[in-house]
């Protein structure tokens, strides 16, 4: 981590554990090989601070939306990162669609959501930040319950798809969608 024009190293960034950088995957931690000397230890914001006024003002616009216009937003920005979700994500996509509109069932979604998690669990400890937030992103919209559709769903969503290397002019074209909203 990079604080005031200073590198962190192994004992003063909270990444580094035992000797080397730990790093998410989709079963909890594992051990990526030792960083170089002075090799810079990054960490991803975890609040709104880190969004910009324009997409901040967008997801305050859509934060009394219905739970079937935040799930669509949330599909909307999954798009943007099928090029790092797993191959069957715009199926999977689709369904998601389909549940909204009351053309699939719960089940389907759960099996969706088995095969995204097999996808990531055979990366196993080759899984990127890339990977795991697509598929996250991926399986976000192949929930059920209608928690996972509010607004702060939809604020997570943003993060998610900004991890992957989203652009905020793509993003803030989902989120402004007349036709969602």
């Amino acid at each position: 981590m990079v604080a005031q024009g200073r590198v962190w190293g192994p004992g003063q960034c909270s990444q580094y554990k035992a000797g080397g950088v730990q790093t998410v995957n989709s079963r909890g931690f594992f051990r990526a090989p030792r960083a170089a000397p002075g090799q810079i230890c990054l960490a991803m914001p975890s609040d709104s601070t880190g969004l910009s006024p324009e997409i901040q003002a967008a997801l305050a616009a859509c934060g009394a939306a219905p739970v079937q216009v935040v799930h669509r937003l949330q599909v909307g920005l999954a798009r943007l990162v099928l090029e790092q979700a797993p191959a069957s994500a715009a199926s999977q996509l689709q369904l998601a669609l389909a549940f909204i509109d009351g053309q699939a069932t719960a089940a389907q979604l759960l099996d969706a959501r088995q095969d995204c998690w097999l996808y990531v669990g055979a990366l196993a400890c080759g899984c990127s930040l890339a990977d795991s937030a697509s598929a996250h992103a991926i399986m976000t919209c192949l929930e059920t319950d209608a928690t996972a559709h509010a607004s702060q769903a939809l604020h997570d969503q943003v993060e998610r798809v900004l991890r992957c290397g989203a652009t905020e002019p793509h993003i803030l074209s989902v989120l402004r969608t007349p036709q969602l909203l």
